[in-house]
């Protein structure tokens, strides 16, 4: 009896749906809003609806659902539009970075979330960070890293290390060593060095900035500069 009673359900609502379509209420169109990384073709495949679909056919928790398992999607929401639209508004996680983990190259978003590691050229730009912690953290140090554009726009990685602080690899290979506390302060006094004499720039190995204030500038082998009293340099310091 339940089996009876259940097809006899299934068959008036469908009985029902055709009449909403021979009202009017039938799929025309899909409109989609706020996409620009997530694959057109996966998410029209997920919405799983054809022209001439009952409108009230559609279910929209399930839809949701389905949809917001797409990495870059944050967040979906989708209605009818009367007689004929289905509409969704998509919120997109943003891509912030890169991720190298195990030779694996992935994109991240602000709170470290994996988006993607497919047609990786579109953001070659981005930072590369190390490290296995280094995505929950990644976001909070480029706000940091940002503030001071001098600097942010010489580096191409950051390696989180031991699971406390950063070390900098910049465009030049030079290494810079951040200290685990004073972070900030430590790279707004690097980009004012930066700034004053373009530390950055010179011939040397790395500079280390653990010991913060201090700032210890190693210097290849056989090299001489002179730097500023607050400088400590060392040559082919280990």
């Amino acid at each position: 009896m339940s089996g009876a009673s259940s097809t006899t359900r299934d068959w008036a609502r469908d009985k029902a749906l055709q009449a909403t379509v021979s009202f009017g209420f039938e799929i025309q169109n899909v409109m989609v809003e706020g996409r620009v990384h997530t694959d057109r073709d996966l998410l029209l495949s997920l919405v799983n609806v054809h022209k001439g679909d009952a409108l009230f056919g559609v279910d929209l928790e399930k839809t949701k659902e389905q949809i917001e398992t797409i990495s870059w999607v944050k967040t979906l929401s989708i209605k009818r539009q009367l007689p004929d639209t289905l509409h969704l508004q998509l919120e997109e996680r943003v891509p912030m970075a890169l991720w190298q983990q195990d030779r694996k190259v992935s994109v991240i978003d602000q709170e470290g979330f994996v988006l993607t590691h497919k047609n990786l050229g579109r953001f070659k730009d981005f930072i590369i960070f190390t490290g296995k912690k280094a995505p929950q953290y990644a976001g909070g140090f480029l706000k940091l890293l940002a503030a001071e554009p001098g600097l942010f726009n010489k580096v191409e990685a950051a390696q989180y290390v031991s699971g406390r602080r950063w070390n900098l690899k910049l465009d030049n290979g030079l290494l810079v060593q951040l200290p685990e506390d004073q972070v900030a302060l430590a790279l707004s006094q690097l980009a004012e060095h930066q700034e004053k004499d373009a530390l950055l720039d010179k011939d040397i190995k790395s500079v280390d900035v653990r010991m913060f204030p201090s700032i210890i500038v190693q210097t290849h082998p056989g090299a001489a500069y002179s730097y500023q009293a607050n400088y400590n340099t060392q040559e082919n310091a280990i």
